[in-house]
């Protein structure tokens, strides 16, 4: 993709940058104001040095930052007014929890005394914060004497690895969150999901070493479920079924993906690993929403890189009628996220579109987090 020779310059100073750090990639999206609404300024992806992020977090911070530093200069990517990032949600936690009505001041104080009551972290080596949960829309809500938060916690130390991760690209990290809560933010901005709606929603974010579930009712998060299967599961099919290297083996994914016609023998491979990828998923998703009671109707979307990024599976999602069956979702409801379709980009990054994949969708609901 080309620089972007477009009026960036002081405009740079209004807005957010995501970044989304993952074991294969780092993405980068830049979202500010243009003509009243929000837009994508930029964005831009590099290769994750080999090793520098392992286990769901950053190693090799500096590695990671001279990456990062070098995609923000290639792109001209400068003086953004908020820098977000996020923890993957394997090294958050999130409880929903009910507590006597207060201030949002009070909360926090009574934070410090109540916390380890619901959450698995040590709160002296926690990084903590909350979000109210709108009553209108949870019908499980106490009565007006109490209410009802999402608590999110991580380990204050991998925070601070983050912090100097982005230090060290040249950047003040303002915001850390968590993904899933980033990409719900994404598809709620782009209309794809409408929050007020009587919905069971499930999002599946299927990235290279695991793909995630998270659910939600009525916009608001309910619980997250991990399957410890994505995109490398299909990767390690190839490289023992044809007898090739890891790298080749990948590029071959890449290349080919689910429908090439050239090299029928990687299709095959593929869709006979994504078929258990996606047995696995959809049985998990039936006991999922056993446990949470299902309120229907019920809305799948599948978003990100990994498994979902290949050539040929919304096809696949499309051709799998009696999978869905299974666990009484229809067709018409599921939905393979595509980002080119639904974002609104700027003038100069319109010829850039066609590259704007659902990959980005984390990063871009980071950088559409509001700075306050």
């Amino acid at each position: 993709m080309r620089t972007p020779s477009g009026p960036l310059g002081r405009r740079q100073r209004k807005t957010v940058l995501g970044i989304d750090i993952g074991t294969h990639a780092i993405r980068v999206v830049q979202v500010g104001p243009y003509r009243g609404r929000p837009a994508v300024y930029n964005f831009a992806r590099a290769s994750t040095p080999p090793g520098a992020f392992r286990e769901h977090e950053p190693v090799d911070v500096e590695a990671l930052g001279e990456v990062l530093k070098d995609l923000l200069a290639e792109r001209n990517i400068r003086r953004p007014r908020c820098v977000v990032t996020g923890v993957n949600s394997r090294r958050a936690v999130l409880r929903r929890a009910v507590f006597p009505r207060m201030s949002d001041e009070e909360f926090r104080q009574a934070l410090k005394w109540e916390a380890e009551n619901y959450l698995p972290i040590p709160v002296e080596e926690a990084v903590i914060d909350f979000q109210r949960l709108p009553e209108e829309r949870d019908r499980s809500t106490p009565g007006p004497g109490r209410m009802q938060v999402l608590l999110v916690a991580s380990y204050r130390e991998l925070v601070e690895r983050y912090r100097a991760l982005c230090a060290a690209a040249g950047l003040e990290l303002d915001i850390v969150e968590v993904d899933c809560l980033a990409q719900w933010r994404a598809l709620a901005a782009l209309n794809l999901v409408d929050a007020r709606a009587q919905l069971t929603t499930l999002v599946v974010d299927m990235g290279e070493e695991a793909t995630r579930i998270a659910l939600y009712r009525r916009g608001v998060f309910v619980t997250l479920r991990h399957l410890p299967l994505g995109g490398a599961y299909l990767t390690r099919a190839l490289q023992d079924r044809l007898g090739v290297s890891f790298g080749t083996a990948e590029e071959l994914k890449g290349t080919h993906g689910l429908i090439s016609e050239k090299r029928a023998d990687v299709a095959e491979v593929l869709t006979d690993a994504l078929e258990r990828v996606y047995e696995e998923l959809l049985r998990l998703i039936r006991q999922l929403l056993l446990r949470e009671g299902r309120a229907d109707p019920v809305a799948l979307f599948f978003i990100g890189g990994g498994a979902a990024g290949l050539q040929g599976f919304s096809e696949f999602v499309t051709h799998r009628h009696r999978m869905l069956a299974e666990v009484d979702i229809p067709p018409e409801a599921v939905q393979v996220v595509d980002l080119a379709a639904a974002a609104a980009l700027a003038p100069w990054m319109e010829r850039n579109r066609e590259f704007f994949t659902g990959e980005y969708t984390t990063a871009l609901g980071m950088a559409l987090r509001s700075p306050g």
